[in-house]
This record gives C-alpha cells, structure tokens and sequence, in this order.
C-alpha cells in the first residue's frame, strides 16, 4: 500500500528534460540554415541511375530536414515520427555512430541509448518512453522477432509501460525517436531481413560516401534543433513523412534486402530481356 501511494501520479511531479530542453530553443534559431550545412559535410552515395542531377545528395538533405523536425513533433505529442534514419557505409571508421551521437545535446546525453543483444541493457519498448534518441548500431536488435514491436511503437504517441515497482501498466507518451547505421551494402549482401513493405517504409537509408569530419567544428547542434523548433512551430514546413516518402522508402531499401539462397541463383542464372530480345526456355 505504501508502495501504491509514494509511486502515484498524486505524489510525483511530473518532468520531461526533453521538453524543457526544447522549450528553452523557442526563438533562439538564429536565421541560419544549419541543417542543409550538416547535410553539405554527409556526401550520398550516388547510384548514377537518376536523371536529375544530384538527386541523393538533395535526398539526404530533404529527408534529414524532415526527420529532424519530425523528431521535434514526436517530443510534443503531435505526431509519432514513423521513419528511422541511418546511415549506410560499407567502411567501419568514417564516423557513423559518432555523427548520430552528435544529434544528442550535452544535456540529455543520459537519453540515448545504443541497441543491445543483452535484453538486461536493452528492451525496445520501455526506451521509446525513457529515451530521446534510440541508435539500432549495425541494425542491432531488429530481427523478424521484434519486427512487429518495432514497427507498432513507430506508429504510437503513448506507450503502455510497467514502471518499477508498479503492478500495472501506465500508459506514458513516447519521446524517442529512432536512428540506426550499417556497413552491410548492397555489394556486402544487405542488412534487412524482410521485403515487407510495411517494414521497409519506416526505415529512411541514406548510404554514404563519406562524412567531412570538420562538422564537429562547423555545426552547433543546439541551433540545428533551434532551427528544427522554428520550423516544427511554422505553417510553412511539411515535416511528416507522406506516401510518396513511403514509396522513395520501399523503393530504396530493396537493395539492402538480405538475399536467400533461391534468389542468388536466379541473380547468377537469369537475367531481364533486353528490348526486342527474346526469352529462351530449357
């Protein structure tokens, strides 16, 4: 009983760093665009098979834009950001975890969390309450067991958790948003275990080239989330991920989709008709 009474709502005043944190940025941006200079030191892999010009460097700008501010609106409860933004690099040491931990302030670095094997040091629902920047490194802890978990907390503004020492579960808003890198290109056989399109459209992959480390001397990264702050609060600035985003998604993604044995042979064994070219059959 005494446990019931001391951990009530009736008893705690209730506190959110994050909030205050970005309660603190309003009208403070300073004018500047900082998060297309953050994007000019990520340098995107170009696949060479788009006629616009540069189109995967503006790719990578427009989709880190609306991640950010998106991660703005997750905070303040008015709409769940749905997508996750990663990294891709076939390279172990260009600097892809370290620039995700760059998107973290000082003063909530006890709020981000890398993903865990050890289910002790990691559990993926009660972080999407209890943390401001999840890090699935290398993919780690998304597997076809936890794909239907993954995908729900994406979509909720509230999760249901079981505080320590409660009976019961409360039901708390979700502040996290998600962030994931890899080194499993295309040529190294993928990282994503699953084509589902329900899947694959939540997940925003950006494979580089190459980071420019001087960001970490260039970017102020409280006016990156100043700024994010100002566009969350104007009219003017779609910031939710749409269904063309979903599409450029699912699209994207499927060459990062781990191959089975069946699909190697007919990769090695077949291959589509040229125009005019007839299909031969033994």
């Amino acid at each position: 009983m005494l446990n019931a009474i001391l951990t009530s709502p009736n008893q705690v005043n209730s506190y959110n760093p994050v909030i205050e944190y970005f309660d603190s940025l309003k009208n403070s941006w300073d004018g500047k665009d900082h998060i297309d200079r953050l994007c000019d030191f990520l340098k995107a892999h170009d696949f060479d098979d788009k006629e616009e010009p540069d189109y995967y460097q503006k790719r990578l700008n427009r989709l880190v834009k609306k991640w950010i501010v998106s991660t703005v609106a997750c905070v303040y409860g008015i709409r769940p950001n749905d997508a996750m933004l990663g990294f891709v690099n076939a390279e172990g040491d260009i600097g892809k975890t370290t620039l995700i931990q760059s998107f973290v302030p000082k003063c909530l670095e006890e709020y981000y969390i890398a993903s865990d094997k050890e289910s002790k040091m990691f559990r993926i629902s009660p972080s999407f309450a209890m943390k401001f920047i999840i890090n699935f490194d290398e993919f780690v802890c998304l597997t076809k067991a936890t794909e239907n978990e993954f995908k729900s907390n994406m979509s909720r503004l509230k999760m249901d958790i079981k505080r320590q020492g409660e009976n019961f579960f409360s039901q708390v808003p979700r502040i996290a948003s998600c962030m994931f890198t890899s080194e499993k290109t295309q040529e190294k056989g993928g990282f994503l275990f699953t084509s589902d399109s329900g899947f694959l459209r939540r997940i925003a992959t950006i494979e580089l080239e190459e980071i420019l480390k001087e960001y970490k001397e260039e970017i102020d990264f409280d006016q990156v989330w100043a700024q994010a702050v100002a566009l969350y609060l104007s009219s003017s600035f779609e910031y939710g991920f749409d269904s063309q985003d979903h599409k450029d998604f699912q699209e994207y993604n499927l060459r990062y989709v781990i191959e089975t044995s069946i699909d190697k042979l007919i990769r090695t064994w077949y291959r589509k008709l040229e125009k005019g070219e007839e299909g031969i059959f033994r």
